[in-house]
């Protein structure tokens, strides 16, 4: 499933309303709640770091989820190393932590950031 979304704040409840369409239409509700933490990380990456819309896209092989988020610019996606502790860990930290692999792929557009997440990432 995909959906291409604007560059607006708008976006970021639009993919999570996605996320819990496509989800329960494929009968795994329980993948819900941490798919929609990474596709926000994701969604607020590309707001926050590019001049681009946000293009989501779900797939389901029967046992994990990937979610991935592509975006115009070519840059890499990868956790910033701040000069000082944060109070909260980053977007890309926290799906890191939640999903079995995460990654980005380049494009000829741009790039693609993807996350892998199965049962076993349930929250």
């Amino acid at each position: 499933a995909r959906a291409e979304l604007p560059a607006q704040l708008t976006s970021l409840r639009r993919a999570r309303e996605l996320v819990t369409d496509w989800l329960t239409a494929w009968s795994q509700p329980e993948l819900i709640p941490v798919a929609k933490v990474v596709v926000t990380a994701f969604v607020e990456n590309v707001l926050q770091h590019t001049d681009s819309g946000p293009g989501v896209r779900l797939e389901y092989d029967g046992s994990a989820v990937t979610v991935a988020v592509s975006d115009a610019s070519h840059l890499p996606a990868g956790p910033r190393e701040e000069p000082k502790p944060r109070a909260a860990p980053s977007g890309l930290h926290i799906v890191s932590a939640l999903s079995r692999a995460w990654g980005n792929a380049p494009t000829s557009s741009g790039k693609t950031v993807w996350a892998v997440i199965g049962k076993e990432n349930r929250l």
